[in-house]
């Protein structure tokens, strides 16, 4: 598996329920680290008014309705089985992004606009020239600009041991990646190191400035960062994952529901690192499986009511077809956008919510697993799905991290989809501080801090 692979394969949603491994979390492949603070960034909502990436003609279930395709679709199980063959879900449209700055000569660049991915293992952007790339609102990575540029080359150790990398032909010395997905996507280009730029905790006349390696593609032929964003931030297991390279322990992130309305102000958050980190809440210890975080998912249970007349929690899963003390393993992923749960689970628990809520369906014929009703997020306040994990801890899921709104707030839609795979994405963890403390393998849920600057 090439170095490419590293970042893309962390987008496969392996069916491993019955087959996770878990792998030692990578140790950082370049000594101690060098600093004992710690650095955040801004987490930018794409389509936010102060978002340079903003498209007013976006909707969520633009967004959300290519993921609902992928995730019914039943990929072959020698497919899943191999980590050489990936599902490019993360690659549909990135909703949250964090700016940073790559190389040097700092008056020369601008901030790219990456998406931080839980599921990622190398860090990549799009690099001039880029022959045969999308075209969005920013120009490819120009390694000419910056004074600290260097390519990987063919006798680098990080090259020779890195599984599926392979020397360019051409003569360039440099070491290539090429990747080809299940939906036909394609990227290419070779590794590279540059300065990632940050400032440290405390102190605002130093910055934090680590060499990462990346992935730079100088030819992609993917949805991923098709005027969107212009490449991954990865925060997966391997050494050569971001947060392995720049050697921290832990590091946290909250994402704000969206604003009801564009003069709503919109909380701040951030992706915080090493000792700005927010380690709190309950804890849940995570595996690590092809490099990505999977939790044990123990129960579904099921409410509706008010705190006046809060019916009786009822059993999903294991419920009536499952046996008792079962569990599914469920990823952890900050680059899917909803939450898929096996057929087993999703039917059940979208007929409770079907049968409670008496709105009137609104159906797609090109898209008959997506459920969505004409009605307002009032009508469903009082619904709420407990997700129960091996470690005792909960989590529950109302709102925005259960629905979201359509069609000028007219219609809402369920923010979660029947697969073959089980995965926890981003629209579940939103007002939720999520802290992954690699050293001790637990990942902390938050709900009551919420997303606080």
């Amino acid at each position: 598996m090439s170095i490419a692979a590293l970042i893309l394969t962390a987008l496969l949603f392996v069916a491993v329920d019955s087959a996770v491994r878990d792998e030692k979390v990578a140790s950082p492949p370049f000594g101690e680290p060098s600093f004992k603070g710690g650095f955040s960034l801004s987490i930018i909502h794409r389509n936010a008014l102060t978002s340079p990436l903003r498209d007013s003609t976006l909707t969520t279930w633009d967004l959300f309705k290519e993921e609902i395709q992928l995730a019914s679709s039943h990929v072959p199980v020698d497919a899943l089985a191999s980590e050489k063959i990936v599902v490019p879900s993360h690659f549909r449209r990135g909703l949250y992004l964090v700016p940073l700055r790559i190389g040097g000569s700092l008056d020369r660049i601008s901030s790219r606009y990456l998406m931080f991915d839980t599921g990622s293992d190398l860090s990549w952007t799009q690099c001039y020239p880029c022959t045969d790339c999308a075209r969005g609102h920013f120009p490819p990575y120009m390694p000419f600009k910056s004074s600290t540029f260097r390519s990987v080359s063919c006798d680098d150790p990080l090259c020779e041991h890195a599984p599926d990398a392979s020397c360019d032909e051409s003569g360039s010395g440099k070491c290539k990646f090429f990747r080809k997905y299940v939906d036909g996507s394609k990227a290419s280009g070779y590794l590279a190191s540059d300065i990632f730029h940050f400032s440290l905790e405390g102190n605002t006349d130093y910055h934090f400035e680590p060499e990462v390696v990346f992935g730079c593609a100088t030819a992609e032929k993917s949805v991923f960062v098709r005027e969107y964003n212009t490449g991954i931030l990865s925060l997966g297991t391997s050494s050569l994952s971001f947060v392995a390279q720049v050697r921290v322990d832990k590091f946290s992130y909250c994402v704000p529901a969206p604003a009801r309305r564009d003069d709503d102000d919109l909380a701040l958050s951030y992706l915080r690192f090493g000792s700005q980190a927010r380690i709190s809440g309950k804890r849940i210890p995570f595996w690590s499986y092809n490099n990505k975080y999977y939790v044990q998912l123990k129960r579904v249970t099921y409410q509706h009511g008010n705190r006046l007349s809060q019916q009786q929690p009822v059993p999903i899963y294991p419920g009536d077809g499952g046996a008792e003390g079962s569990t599914l393993y469920m990823l952890v992923d900050s680059g899917t956008i909803g939450l898929w749960l096996p057929e087993s689970i999703f039917y059940p628990l979208q007929k409770k919510i079907d049968t409670d809520i008496s709105l009137i369906r609104v159906r797609f014929s090109d898209n008959p697993n997506a459920y969505c009703y004409r009605g307002t997020m009032k009508d469903v306040e009082e619904v709420a799905v407990t997700l129960g994990f091996v470690g005792g801890a909960e989590m529950e899921l109302f709102g925005d991290s259960l629905f979201f709104e359509y069609n000028n707030s007219e219609w809402i839609c369920l923010g979660f989809t029947p697969s073959n795979t089980t995965a926890l994405g981003i629209y579940a963890q939103r007002n939720t501080n999520m802290g992954f403390d690699l050293s001790e393998r637990e990942i902390s849920i938050d709900q009551a801090a919420g997303c606080v600057s």
